[in-house]
């Protein structure tokens, strides 16, 4: 699948997808957001959200956030699960890229073997919050 906006899954404001299991791979935006975008509204700073708690997102590529791309307030939580082997083709965040005000959680899970053209082979963030714990980034 190939679009602009997250090769796989668009999550707009105020919706919330659910990983559990499964797998999101070989998808390609050509803007942001390989597998999965989350959209916000800059007045409010509320984006969409995705919980992973379990699965794999792999070998996807986008210009910027290889595998998921947050902008405006988007919120990302890794209970668990994989993201691996994306590539950011342009800028940053192989695995995840947040923009103004995105919110990342890992409490657990792993990020490995992404990559980006420039500014963090996993995580890339611009005016945005990483708080990780008990989980693996490699």
């Amino acid at each position: 699948v190939m679009g602009g906006y997250g090769g796989a899954v668009y999550v707009d404001k105020d919706a919330r997808f659910y990983m559990y299991g499964g797998e999101i791979s070989r998808n390609e935006a050509n803007c942001y957001g390989g597998a999965i975008f989350l959209n916000g509204t800059l007045q409010s700073k509320k984006g969409g959200t995705v919980n992973l708690y379990g699965g794999t997102i792999k070998n996807n590529r986008a210009q910027i956030g290889g595998a998921i791309y947050a902008v405006y307030g988007g919120t990302v939580n890794l209970f668990g699960g994989e993201i691996s082997g994306n590539t950011a083709t342009a800028y940053g965040g192989g695995a995840i890229c947040l923009n103004h005000s995105g919110v990342l959680n890992m409490t657990g899970g792993k990020m490995q073997n992404n990559m980006a053209n420039t500014d963090g082979g996993a995580v890339n963030l611009y005016a945005s919050t990483f708080t990780f714990s008990f989980a693996s980034i490699a």
